[in-house]
């Protein structure tokens, strides 16, 4: 431990890598050493963890957690830092996992707060020592109380510091302000625990990522410490935008499917998951929004940041959400209005604005009357109106009132759309 340099414990750039199965689902020990020889030796990543959640630890025994370790330490346990996870809701079986993991040649091991069972802070303190006594190896906490149900809180994390064994925080908490406590506090390191928090966590002291989507950017995520390291933060922010989309993609379900899902794209398969865990649908991928929140400073952030195709859910902030980059509208008085409007996008993106809010101004009592009760029963009204009828509603929705009748006719009279 003398030895250890706690600043940096296993260097900057960890993936808690996926476990391969063979087609029949078992282990699959070889195609486990090609995928850590890439992620070391091309993605260049200065330490794996295994046996964590993204290797699918909850599915695999305490004996193919012992191969596993053992077969990737073999492969570049030379060059790379190996850790183990050890952590779960039982503390016995934790040291058991602990020694396990040490015999197994493992630089260190990753412990998850007591899952499920929420015990108190006196316990869990208890909990991460006795683990941390089992065995000579350091220890990285791994707080992440969106999956545990508990949060490990910071006067606990600071006790936990002083025990000699304990060097690191995997912190997916999301609470800057508390880690930047700790590591004012502490000399633990802290390496971010989700993908998207790297940056704004080096910038309060942290070390690194201890990454899921680094099965992918783990070369890019290196340039972007580098950067950040020599203290260009230009080129930092540069970087972590170029990657963001894939930092927060590759969550768009359970990350272990859409990392075995992307290296099976790539020619290196890893093979299935295990149940509960489901291989990836072709809908996976998101690729645009619906925004009827009307938070356009918030949508304009995420515009700017991602590649999503933001359509407003809302037709009323068509022209106001086109000004901040969105595409178009997923619209309810288009059914009467759809020419207009689509002649009203056309106009923007020609840069007639003048035009453009012309048309805004004159379709806007139909855009907004529309929804004077809910949407359906309107279209179904106007549409009657204007001889194209579709039928009555279902309930629980009712006919349009008389006096909604009468708005309606008004409205669509003033956008220009009653047909005679």
């Amino acid at each position: 431990m003398s030895s250890l340099d706690r600043t940096r414990p296993f260097g900057r750039l960890l993936t808690a890598m996926v476990t391969p199965f063979t087609v029949a689902g078992e282990l699959d020990l070889e195609a486990a050493q090609q995928l850590a020889r890439y992620l070391v030796d091309t993605q260049h990543n200065d330490g794996l963890v295994i046996n964590g959640t993204t290797g699918e630890a909850p599915t695999t025994s305490d004996g193919e957690k012992a191969e596993l370790v053992a077969a990737v330490v073999d492969a570049v346990g030379d060059r790379a830092s190996v850790l183990a996870g050890v952590g779960t809701f039982d503390t016995v079986h934790s040291v058991l996992l602990a020694e396990q993991a040490a015999k197994a040649g493992a630089d260190g091991l990753l412990v998850v707060t007591p899952y499920y069972s929420r015990p108190p802070q006196a316990g869990i303190l208890q909990h991460f020592r006795v683990v941390a006594d089992a065995s000579a190896l350091p220890v990285v906490v791994y707080d992440i109380p969106a999956r545990t149900g508990i949060q490990l809180q910071t006067e606990t994390m600071i006790q936990l510091a002083k025990h000699e064994q304990i060097v690191a925080v995997k912190d997916a908490r999301g609470d800057l302000p508390a880690a930047a406590r700790v590591l004012a506090e502490t000399d633990l390191a802290y390496y971010a625990g989700d993908d998207a928090m790297v940056l704004p966590l080096l910038a309060v002291g942290g070390t690194g990522v201890v990454g899921t989507s680094t099965h992918f950017s783990g070369a890019v995520t290196k340039e972007l410490l580098d950067a950040h390291q020599r203290g260009d933060a230009a080129e930092a922010l540069r970087l972590y935008r170029q990657l963001l989309p894939i930092y927060t993609g590759i969550f768009r379900t359970q990350g272990v499917i859409l990392v075995k899902a992307g290296l099976a794209m790539q020619g290196r398969s890893a093979g299935p998951v295990r149940l509960p865990m489901v291989e990836a649908t072709e809908h996976e991928r998101i690729v645009g929004v619906k925004d009827a929140k009307g938070d356009l400073v918030s949508s304009s952030k995420v515009i700017a940041e991602t590649d999503l195709a933001y359509y407003a859910g809302d037709d009323a902030i068509t022209l106001p959400l086109l000004s901040v980059g969105a595409v178009g509208v997923v619209g309810t008085s288009t059914h009467f209005a759809g020419r207009d409007t689509s002649a009203m996008i056309e106009a923007f993106e020609r840069g007639e604005l003048a035009a453009a809010l012309e048309l805004h101004r004159r379709l806007l009592p139909i855009y907004t009357g529309i929804f004077r009760t809910q949407g359906v029963i309107l279209v179904k009204a106007g549409l009657a109106l204007q001889g194209r009828p579709v039928g009555p509603v279902r309930m629980p929705m009712v006919e349009a009132t008389e006096h909604e009748l009468s708005h309606l006719r008004q409205d669509l009279a003033d956008a220009g759309l009653l047909q005679p």
